[in-house]
Order: structure tokens, then sequence, then C-alpha cells
């Protein structure tokens, strides 16, 4: 059996606020939802590897969370506030290292930028998005097609969608030395989502 990212963490906090047991049960459905999701990892060409990382790893975890917390408690807003919380301890729990490094330098947006553009053409489909600026003070870029958007508005999960986007906003919250800029979003119902990373000069 494979075993669903993040399951560890997620199970241990959901038993502070929910009980070890009920906190078991859940996880053993969410277990569940994510080996069906995973029997039907929809064909994705070789190119697009880190795409279907992407699913196993972060799309799918989420989703057979939030079923399995929709199937103990089935209020929607208030099952998304909780999958937010759990999902942005997860979040940090990977990278809190690298953080405080790059907190600790005077610039870190020289060594921030390349660590931007691999996690943007690994997260998005090709030809999905137009740079827009690349230089040593920016990087900023549009994207017109969102390839978790696509996969969770075809899992009947769409709402879902706009807590992904907010990793971008917990990221620029815990690096305040970068200046980050998105005024819109495609989970949203905009044209496009525009991101902007600058140094501060």
């Amino acid at each position: 059996m494979l075993g669903m990212p993040h399951s560890r963490r997620w199970n241990k906090l959901l038993a502070d606020s929910h009980g070890r047991q009920a906190a078991s049960t859940i996880m053993l459905n969410a277990q569940g939802e994510y080996q069906q999701l995973m029997a039907v990892v929809p064909s994705i060409p070789a190119r697009t590897h880190a795409l279907r990382n992407c699913l196993k790893t972060r799309i799918y975890p989420g989703l057979a969370l939030y079923r399995a917390l929709l199937e103990d408690s089935p209020d929607t807003a208030q099952t998304l506030n909780l999958v937010e919380r759990l999902l942005r301890a997860d979040f940090f729990s990977g990278i809190s290292r690298g953080i405080r490094l790059m907190n600790s330098l005077p610039d870190p947006f020289p060594l921030i930028r390349p660590v931007l553009k691999m996690m943007t053409r690994q997260q998005y489909l090709p030809g999905s998005q137009m740079v827009i600026e690349d230089s040593p003070d920016c990087f900023a870029i549009n994207t017109t097609h969102c390839f978790t958007l696509d996969v969770l508005t075809a899992l009947n999960a769409r709402e879902l969608t706009t807590l992904y986007c907010k990793t971008d906003d917990w990221l620029s919250e815990a690096l305040p030395k970068v200046h980050w800029l998105r005024t819109k979003t495609l989970a949203r119902g905009d044209k496009l989502c525009d991101f902007r990373w600058c140094r501060y000069v």
C-alpha cells in the first residue's frame, strides 16, 4: 500500500484538536481516498514528470484529507478552515531551516530567484506562463493555465484551489526581505495569475 504523504504530521495535529481515535479514523479514510486517487493518475507526458510528483505529494494528499474531513463534518467552510491550518503547518515543516537561512542574509533575492524559477516551472504546465521580467532585481510571470485548478475542478473540489494559492502568501510572509505581489488569480475567476517577486532596493 502506498502511504499518503504528510499523513503522520496531519494525524498528530488532528489528534490535538479531535482526539487520537477520531484523528486515526479521519486519516484512515484519507488514506483510502488517496489510494483511489492514485489508482487513476492521469497520463501525463514524461516532460512534465514534476507535475506527476505534484499530484502524488501535494494535490492528492490535500484532496484526500479534505474529502475525509468532509465525511467527518459536512460543513464546507469549517472544513476548508481546518484543511488550511493543516496545510500551513505542514508547509513550513520542511522549509523552516531554509527560511531562517534566507532571512539571515542582508539580500536573499539572488538566492531565492533561481528557486522561484524552478518552482514555477515544476508546478505549471509547459507553455502556460509568460515571463514579464527576469532581472537581478525582479522575477515576474503571468500564468494563464493552472494545473492544480484543472485537477481539483475535474474532481469537484475547485474550492480547495485557493488554499494552494495561499502557499505563495505564506512564503512571502515568512520572507520579509523579498517583495511579493499578486493581484489576480485563476482560482478567483481572473484570466491569469500575475506573480511578481522583487528585491527591496
